[in-house]
């Protein structure tokens, strides 16, 4: 039987498809996604109630305020990656060995990647290396432009340029226009950074793959 062609469309798929008992970690990115989307969601609704509000609004009005506020709390603790059990038990000789446990999970998932990399032809590999690389290259070089260093800080910037904005916060409120846009704003930039970091990473294992099976 003829061995399919390779494309990273298949590579993409058999790497999937190797790390798919990861349900773990897959739920806790899922979880972490639909925090994320409730927070930017609930706070930006909560800003535009805010602002379309007279100075003095109706017990209804202040229910739905709580409730947009409860969403927030759910979405931030949806969000972060830990339970409040790993939290309290955090000490560097347990991450240390959940840190070898895991790798211990994942060498033999790699090592069968790349044994089945080897099958197929040194000249394609070497091809898809080359672009691989070059896309990496790409990525690098103009990625900073769009997203700065948010894969090393993280969602800081943004939390503290929200911290800024709302500090001196009272009731009623006095938020501006420009204000819930900037919101907006910042929640649709960190989102996309977030897209293209992830886009980076998987072509930085593209590359790592396909040198491995070249050697």
């Amino acid at each position: 039987m003829e061995t399919p062609e390779l494309t990273f469309a298949s590579l993409d798929e058999k790497i999937e498809e190797t790390f798919k008992d990861r349900s773990n970690r897959t739920e806790r990115d899922r979880r972490s996604t639909l925090g994320a989307c409730l927070i930017a969601i609930s706070g930006l609704a909560a800003l535009l109630l805010v602002k379309t509000l007279p100075h003095y609004p109706k017990p209804w009005v202040i229910l739905l305020l709580a409730a947009f506020l409860l969403v927030e709390v759910v979405g931030l603790i949806l969000s972060v990656p830990t339970t409040l059990s790993d939290v309290v038990t955090m000490m560097p000789g347990r991450q240390r060995r959940e840190l070898a446990s895991e790798m211990d999970l994942n060498m033999p998932h790699y090592q069968g990647i790349v044994a089945w990399l080897r099958k197929f032809p040194r000249e394609r590999l070497q091809g898809m290396d080359e672009y691989a690389a070059f896309r990496l290259d790409r990525y690098r070089s103009k990625m900073p432009a769009f997203t700065g260093s948010i894969d090393k800080l993280g969602a800081l910037p943004v939390l503290a340029a929200i911290a800024i904005q709302f500090k001196n916060a009272s009731w009623p409120p006095q938020i501006s226009w420009w204000q819930i846009v900037l919101f907006g704003v910042l929640a649709w930039f960190y989102w996309m950074s977030v897209l293209l970091i992830n886009l980076r990473f998987r072509v930085e294992l593209y590359d790592a793959l396909l040198k491995k099976a070249l050697t």
